[in-house]
């Protein structure tokens, strides 16, 4: 056996054990992010507040979902008071068109789920669902 042929083997040997590797490591690092448990937690009363520029309220609640972590848990309630504030802060300076349909609904989730990043990492807060808006 030549040389040439011989190290065409070890390669072809080393690129067929990388592609298994990536595609094993790929198969189990996907299904432990599938394992990770997961909550949905109230942030509290709805918040209720003036829009931005006009006369109407803005009625609205919603929900996070974040790694189920007690410490995690915990951190959400001790600065409840802190996010709702800034929260508060967020919606005041919206306008009525801010949050019209569909697209402003997932633009103010988006805006939310932001801040909280801010506060706890992108990795712990996964979601924020508005359940409820209501304008008057």
């Amino acid at each position: 056996m030549s040389i040439k042929k011989l190290l065409l083997i070890i390669m072809l040997v080393i690129i067929a054990g990388i592609i298994i590797f990536v595609a094993v490591y790929s198969f189990l690092g996907a299904k432990a992010a599938d394992n990770e448990k997961t909550v949905i937690i109230p942030t509290g009363p709805k918040y209720q507040t003036n829009l931005k520029d006009c006369n109407s309220i803005l009625l609205i609640s919603y929900q996070i979902e974040v790694k189920e972590d007690k410490k995690l848990l915990a951190q959400i309630e001790e600065r409840n008071t802190e996010v709702r504030s800034r929260v508060l802060d967020i919606l005041r300076d919206k306008t009525r068109e801010d949050i019209e349909g569909t697209r402003g609904k997932t633009n103010l989730e988006t805006e939310i789920l932001k801040y909280y990043h801010t506060l706890f990492g992108e990795d712990e807060i996964l979601n924020v669902f508005i359940d409820d808006i209501v304008v008057q």
